[in-house]
Order: structure tokens, then sequence, then C-alpha cells
């Protein structure tokens, strides 16, 4: 190893072992204050919801007309205040298990009782 290596790498050796020691020569001053916890959970809302869940499917995606009709009934249901919780796509299938591509949508939608 030639000394230019051996420079840096000595070079490397002292600041690594500057940081690490740092905490031990030069100690840093912390502060907290202690915050009283309340005796009872604190909930965000006064009272639980609850929920009643629906789902729908908008089958046979081929073209436009099919999803409008679809979408539209979703917003129907919206008027009626149900409100979306996901939606998720369901592939079709071959003989050869091979997926061919989206062939439904379907929505899980929840109202409040």
């Amino acid at each position: 190893m030639d000394s230019f290596c051996k420079t840096c790498l000595g070079l490397i050796v002292l600041l690594l072992s500057v940081i690490a020691l740092r905490p031990v020569f030069v100690p840093q001053s912390a502060s907290a204050q202690a915050k009283k916890l309340p005796s009872e959970p604190q909930r965000a809302g006064a009272s639980t919801t609850v929920w009643k869940y629906n789902w729908s499917c908008i089958g046979g995606i081929v073209s436009d007309d099919t999803m409008t009709t679809g979408i539209n009934d979703l917003n129907a249901a919206a008027k009626d205040g149900w409100e979306l919780v996901t939606a998720f796509p369901v592939a079709g299938f071959r003989n050869d298990n091979a997926a061919m591509g989206t062939v439904n949508v379907c929505f899980i939608a929840r109202h409040p009782l």
C-alpha cells in the first residue's frame, strides 16, 4: 500500500472516530416536559358511526356505454347517501388460466344507519 492510500485511510479513521466519540466529550443537553395524560381516552366524535355496506359490479366492460351506465348508477347511489369505500378490477380468465384483462369493476360502498 502506498503512502497516499495510508494517509487517506488514516484521515477516514480519524474523522469517523471524531464523529463517534463527539457525544462522549461534548454532551448535548436535552429538555423534556411531562404532559399529564387524560384519565379517559379522547374520541374524535361523540358517538361511533354504524355503517351498512353494499357492493355493485359493472359487468362486461367492452364499451364506453357500459362504463357510463355503471358510473351513473354509482352517482345515483351517492345522491342517496352512499359513500364509495373502494373499487377493484376483476380479471377474466381463459382455459389456460392466463388472465385476459379486466372484465368487471366492483365497488364497495357504505351508508350510515
